[in-house]
């Protein structure tokens, strides 16, 4: 092996380094990544993280009318992922629809799964409005949900099965 040859192929391998980080990059900024306040980059795509001191009413309102087509209040610990999609609503006053979903605080990663037709771009607006704080994380009172192990009753001696 010639010293130039092994020259090229440093070249080749940090060719080849930053292509592959290049390609990382573009795929987590394409693969919707969700951070609070949205993926930095117009896509049209934002995130509300409701905090005990900060927790998000988000409304979507239609400027032609005035009138509030969509509203969320995002629970404490919760976050709300909400975009939209061109084209895909059910007439010309509304073309586009809402896709938004509402997950654990801090995921990166995850399904918007509820879709509601709105306006389109021209005649939509987000407004996002701070509900009065302290707001708590509303607790369980499902008894079931919370209760331990220890908490229920024994197994009765009546109980008939092969394990007796």
């Amino acid at each position: 092996m010639h010293r130039g040859d092994k020259g090229m192929n440093r070249i080749g391998n940090r060719t080849q380094i930053a292509a592959l980080a290049g390609a990382i990059a573009l795929l987590a900024a394409a693969g919707g990544c969700y951070y609070p306040g949205g993926p930095r980059y117009s896509a049209d795509r934002f995130t509300y993280e409701s905090h005990a001191w900060q927790p998000w009413t988000v409304k979507l309102t239609d400027t032609r009318t005035g009138e509030v087509v969509w509203s969320v209040d995002v629970p404490v610990g919760k976050q709300l992922v909400a975009g939209f999609n061109e084209g895909s609503g059910p007439n010309e006053y509304k073309p586009d629809e809402i896709v938004w979903g509402i997950m654990e605080k801090g995921k990166r990663f995850g399904t918007r799964d509820n879709r509601q037709p709105c306006p389109p771009k021209e005649a939509r607006r987000i407004d996002a409005v701070l509900r009065p704080t302290p707001e708590l994380i509303t607790p369980v009172t499902d008894e079931s949900a919370t209760a331990s192990y220890w908490d229920h009753p024994a197994p009765s001696e009546e109980r008939e099965g092969p394990w007796h």
